[in-house]
This record gives C-alpha cells, structure tokens and sequence, in this order.
C-alpha cells in the first residue's frame, strides 16, 4: 500500500470522529439553546433546504494516472453506510447560522495557512440571503500539518486545467485543495440557441419552491446507465429521467474540453435547472450528497451555462483572519466552470436573485455518481444500459 493511501485511510477515520464528536456535541448545545432566540424551522413547510443540493463531482478524484481516453476513474476505497452518510457527513452536527449580518464584503487576501484558532464562521452568507435558512457546517480539523487538506502530490488530485486546454482558475486553494475553473464560450451562438430550445421543452421540469411557496427555479435529474438514484434537495425528491439523445450530443462537444473525450468516462448524472428570470435563485448550499462523496474525498463538477448572464458565488465556510471569503464569476451563454478538489467541504455556493435581469437561464451540472442508492441496479451490477 502506498503513502498516500496510508494517508488517506488515517485522515478518513480522523475526520469521522471528528464529526461523530461534534454531532453530540451540537446535541448537546441544542438542549441548552431551546430558551434562546435562535429561530426553529418549522415542523411543516413548503421550503426546500438547500443545504445539499446543485453544481456536482468527478471521476473518484482522478487519482492516478490519465491514459488517452482523459482522467481514469477510480472507485473510492471507502465508503460510509448509505443510512448512515448524512449523519457522517455532518449532517446531524450542521450549526444553524441566520445571525450573520455584515454581508457581502470580501477580504482582500489570498488564502493561507494560519492557525486554525483564528478561522470563524463566514460573515456574509446574510447578504441576499432571502427567506431561506442557511445551515453551517462544522469546523473541520486540519489534516496534514497546518494545511486543511493534504497537497495533491499526495492526494493525486488532477486538475481539468492541466489535462485540457485554455481553461483558467479563478480559485486555486491549496491549504484546503479546493479549486475553481472557467472557460468561456465553449459552445457557438447557434449551438447554444437550439440546445437551449432543445432543453426548454423537453425534460419533466419539477418546481422547487421556498417556504412562502415562492418559485425558487425548475428542475431536473438525469442519469445513465440503467441508474434510478433519486436526487434530494432537503425534503423534496426529484425523479430520475435517462439521458436523452441530445444528453449525449451536447457532452461529446463539452466533455472534450474537459479533457474527458471517451464516453465511457463521462459523467453519468446531471442536474438541470432553469431560472426563468433573476427572480428565480439557487441558495447558499454545497453538493455534499452521500452519492457523490464530496465531503470525503476529492471530486469534480462541471457545469454549463445557457442563456442569459447570471452572478455565480463561492465562499469559505470557515476563513482564516484577513482571507478572502468569496468568489464571484458571472457566467454567460456556453460558459463552462468546475469546482474541484475538497470544495464541497470547505466552501458553499450559490446563484443569488437579480432582479434586474430579464431573460431565462439554463444551467447543467454533470456530476459522477460514486455511492448508488440502495435500491439502484446500478449499486449491485443488475443495471441494463
């Protein structure tokens, strides 16, 4: 066995008793705060809690090498029970954070690497924030020293950027391994207008609303491969449809790019959801669902913009003191963008309301299953393609 999977395994455990020690710790905190003014959710409601939800995951993080068919896949050596993931992956020890009040303001550094005494909870989840309740996950440790996550020379992690070209970064954190990428224009005027069309007017959209039953955006789940994974955002459900033939059409143009041309190690899940104008908007939220692994290892997500411009934004759950907290990129008609690496655990994102902005958006997000439900064929081999 290898060093970096000697690492991996410690760091695993480590990080699993972190969290099993934080969920009853949180328990504890919660009996005594019952007397405080922290506001409860509602036992029934109509909101859907984004607090694990859109932009997806990549081959098992692509650990070792690439051949040319693009990025090898590797399946996960560990994977916690299903029934038990979400507590596992914090879940059970998220602290519920609606105080935040100064908004909006970004640091100026960089990150760095300080001391993990000085890291706090985010300030500026409020900005924008709507009727939707935000929910912080816990303080991780720091696993390698006094970085947040090991290097990649250890972890393996390859960057779409360094197997494909004319992408740049505009995240690139190596204390936590988290990392951003955008490329522009990946598609041509015409190719976007009849996709878009395409796409408008065939999936079974579900609606997705907030707790005053406002409209947050329209919805749906793809997969391939014989999958019938569901897709959770909080309490709502949303239906499995195959990959249509346009599916296939439009990721042999875009997965290329990505430095994955062979079909075989394409994505086989996407989200698609359409905000009909800037009164539609995705909450603060990570893609920390059991099927893609994200809060345990590293992953890919790839996500493509169609119509009109919208502000896209990252941002730290825990900042160090004088860091940067967050990242905007405003993605445009055929725009392409990752978040790679660790993101899912250290940060959140979000595509925030503007009410300014007239036209509809369509937003794709290919993701890599990697712990299939327990009901899915795919999970014991009984799958037909």
């Amino acid at each position: 066995m290898g060093r970096a999977e000697m690492f991996d395994v410690d760091a695993l455990r480590r990080r699993f008793e972190y969290l099993k020690k934080a969920s009853k710790e949180e328990g504890s905190s919660r009996t005594n705060a019952t007397k405080g003014s922290q506001r409860q959710p509602p036992a029934s409601s109509t909101s859907v809690d984004m607090s694990a939800s859109e932009s997806g995951a990549k081959p098992s993080s692509t650990r070792g090498s690439t051949d040319a068919n693009g990025p090898r896949v590797i399946p996960p050596r560990f994977k916690p029970d299903w029934d038990q993931a979400p507590e596992a992956s914090g879940a059970a020890g998220k602290t519920k954070s609606n105080a935040w009040q100064s908004g909006g303001q970004e640091a100026s550094a960089s990150s760095g690497t300080a001391s993990s005494s000085t890291a706090k909870p985010s300030s500026r989840y409020a900005s924008n924030q709507e009727d939707d309740e935000w929910w912080l996950p816990p303080k991780p440790d720091r696993l390698y020293v006094d970085k947040w996550e090991a290097p990649r020379s250890l972890s393996g992690l390859q960057l779409i950027g360094e197997a494909a070209t004319r992408w740049s970064y505009v995240l690139k954190d190596e204390s936590r391994r988290c990392y951003a990428g955008y490329l522009p224009r990946c598609l041509t005027q015409a190719q976007c207008e009849r996709f878009f069309r395409i796409i408008n007017r065939r999936p079974e959209w579900q609606h997705l609303h907030n707790r005053n039953g406002e409209l947050l955006r329209k919805t749906a789940w793809m997969v391939k491969g014989g999958c019938n994974c569901t897709y959770k955002y909080g309490k709502a459900s949303v239906s499995p449809q195959a990959y249509p033939p346009w599916m296939e059409e439009l990721m042999r143009i875009a997965m290329p790019l990505c430095g994955v041309p062979a079909a075989a190690h394409w994505p086989d899940a996407c989200n698609i959801n359409m905000y009909v104008d800037g009164s539609m908007y995705l909450p603060w939220h990570a893609d920390d669902e059991p099927l893609f692994q994200g809060k345990i290892q590293d992953i890919t997500v790839i996500s493509m913009s169609l119509g009109v411009k919208r502000k896209f934004e990252l941002a730290l759950n825990w900042p160090e003191d004088g860091e940067r907290e967050m990242w905007q990129v405003y993605l445009g008609n055929g725009d392409l963008m990752t978040m790679e690496g660790m993101v899912q655990k250290h940060m959140q994102h979000r595509v925030p309301r503007e009410e300014h902005v007239d036209g509809p958006r369509i937003s794709l997000t290919w993701r890599w299953t990697l712990q299939h439900q327990p009901w899915c064929p795919v999970r014991d081999g009984r799958a037909t393609t």
